[in-house]
């Protein structure tokens, strides 16, 4: 199923996206499209769909008409495939990340010909590998692996990043390990510093969890997310070693450039709040400026919620005490320290979800300070030797530009921190709010964008980021449709989810939700010979592509 979609909201005079064609699964809500990748070689882009551990290769030489070749079934690569998490294409090669079941065992790196499909080599990794990417130079394939503990969090297995050398061909193919057990013995240093190292009985190697990979353009160095633990390594490439890990710090949402809406009372109410959040990024990548690297994250936020271990709580009143329920039963199991807060904001405040490992300043079972999952905002670092520095971070922003958008008339007031599989206004101001989680980078007439996939509220917002310590906001795109009368829903409360899930309406009839993955494919390899954005959406199970032009 493919073709075009045209009912995008033109929400600025400057577009640089303009949407060009689509390609839907017809499945909902099931994982059907997380990661695109594409190879420039075959004019294909190939999409993971996770669910069914499969990758689809589509024919975009024409991208206005994406066309189904066929789906890459990885069950028969390999017995003992789980999900598929990620895959990568580079002159004719496609790598694809496959954990194994159950996850906690070495997962595998499976590489396919674009061309004819057929299974090339399957080269054993580490444990879970979440993401793969080759490097600028197209020598080395580098999978973050991330080594998550099982939900009883009986097995905790050591994350590593692996680097597969395929400067000789994929069949000679040879694969090394930058691991991260010398970190061990320096638990208490990084978690002094702000690492955030708290899984039960679990060493440094096996608490942190490698999420996404950034590589600087001459392709030496690998920036790799640990996003639960609000921290970045820096990875030698050349000696496969992990040189550094690092803590990204907190964000004061008690400043007004930070404001947020953290309430969840069916309205826009973006105020400061004594909160800090972990940035947590999701996405990473790199690109340059007058020859100097720079980093951009999308600080999505993701805490740890097992059935054996969670961090999550929510803020709760139980006679007249404020605290953190932990187990959703409405009464505190971490006090709040009431003299730090003003108690009209904690009343406000009640059913925001905080982490409850970090905020005892005291170490006295109280909490002083309270935290949340995420920055609702990207980011702009400068790597410097083996640490990063906050160039620019984009505060309030995000939720501030959708929030005047509503009030122009171009969104409905619903669409507000709504759900990305329902329509609820305000449902995710007490957790991720818009949730940031995916974004490319790339250059249109020479000048430097960001592409922002938000989760929840659904589309990709555009920043000019060519001066890095002050990017500008461009566009933001959505095709989402929030009214469930245009799509012939009547009654009083028309269930518009419902109506997706069981199949009244097409998967992909309500436009693009929650973006996943997000691809720029440069002029260079663009089979139009214009840039394109191509950006896999997991709940409509559609990949939708969009030709850039510049302001």
């Amino acid at each position: 199923m493919g073709g075009a979609q045209s009912d995008s909201r033109d929400t600025t005079s400057t577009n640089v996206l303009a949407q060009i064609g689509r390609y839907e699964t017809g499945v909902y809500n099931d994982d059907a499209a997380e990661i695109p990748t594409y190879d420039a070689k075959t004019e294909r882009a190939f999409v993971v769909d996770a669910n069914e551990s499969s990758v689809d290769a589509l024919d975009i030489s024409d991208p206005s008409t994406p066309t189904l070749i066929d789906s890459i079934r990885t069950k028969d690569a390999w017995e003992k495939v789980g999900p598929v998490n990620s895959a990568a294409a580079r002159g004719g090669l496609l790598a694809v990340a496959v954990a194994a079941d159950p996850e906690t065992q070495p997962g595998r790196i499976l590489f396919y010909s674009t061309s004819d499909l057929s299974l090339l080599r399957s080269i054993p990794v580490g444990r879970l590998p979440d993401m793969v990417t080759f490097t600028p130079d197209g020598r080395k394939v580098l999978a973050a692996c991330e080594g998550e503990p099982n939900d009883s969090y009986s097995r905790d297995p050591r994350s590593s990043v692996s680097i597969i050398d395929v400067s000789r061909g994929v069949h000679d193919a040879t694969v090394t390990t930058a691991g991260f057990r010398k970190f061990d013995s320096e638990r208490a240093t990084l978690r002094k510093k702000g690492v955030q190292i708290y899984g039960p009985n679990a060493s440094v190697s096996q608490d942190l969890e490698p999420e996404y990979i950034a590589v600087s353009p001459d392709s030496k160095t690998g920036y790799v997310t640990l996003q639960e633990n609000n921290a970045l390594a820096i990875v030698d490439i050349p000696r496969a070693c992990v040189r550094s890990v690092v803590p990204l710090g907190y964000k004061d949402f008690s400043l007004p450039e930070n404001a947020l809406d953290a309430i969840d009372d069916g309205m826009i109410d973006i105020e400061t709040q004594p909160l800090y959040g972990m940035y947590q990024p999701d996405s990473i990548a790199a690109y340059s400026v007058g020859g100097e690297t720079y980093l951009v994250t999308a600080n999505e936020g993701d805490p740890r919620d097992y059935d054996g271990f969670s961090e999550v709580g929510l803020l709760v009143e139980e006679n007249g005490a404020f605290g953190v329920d932990t187990d959703d039963d409405g009464r505190i199991d971490v006090p709040i320290d009431e003299t730090e807060f003003s108690r009209n904001a904690l009343s406000s405040l009640t059913g925001l979800e905080v982490t409850t490992e970090r905020g005892d300043v005291d170490a006295d079972g109280t909490l002083e300070e309270l935290y949340i999952f995420g920055g609702r905002s990207f980011a702009i670092w400068k790597p410097t030797c083996d640490t990063v520095d906050l160039v620019f971070e984009s505060g309030t922003m995000i939720e501030s530009t959708i929030a005047t958008l509503i009030e122009d008339g171009t969104f409905p007031k619903a669409a507000f921190n709504t759900d990305d599989d329902s329509i609820e206004l305000d449902a995710e101001s007490p957790m991720s709010g818009p949730k940031p989680e995916g974004i490319a980078v790339g250059a249109v007439d020479d000048v430097e964008y960001a592409f922002v996939g938000l989760e929840e509220i659904s589309g990709v917002m555009v920043f000019d980021i060519s001066r890095p310590e002050a990017p500008e906001f461009v566009q933001y795109e959505n095709n989402r449709i929030f009214d469930p009368t245009e799509l012939g829903l009547t009654g009083p409360d028309p269930d518009l989810n419902e109506a997706l899930e069981s199949g009244r309406l097409d998967a992909g009839a309500a436009g693009d939700l929650a973006p996943e993955g997000l691809l720029f494919v440069s002029a260079e390899d663009s089979p139009t010979d214009a840039p394109l954005l191509i950006v896999a959406n997991e709940v409509s199970g559609t990949t939708t592509i969009y030709e850039l032009t510049g302001t």
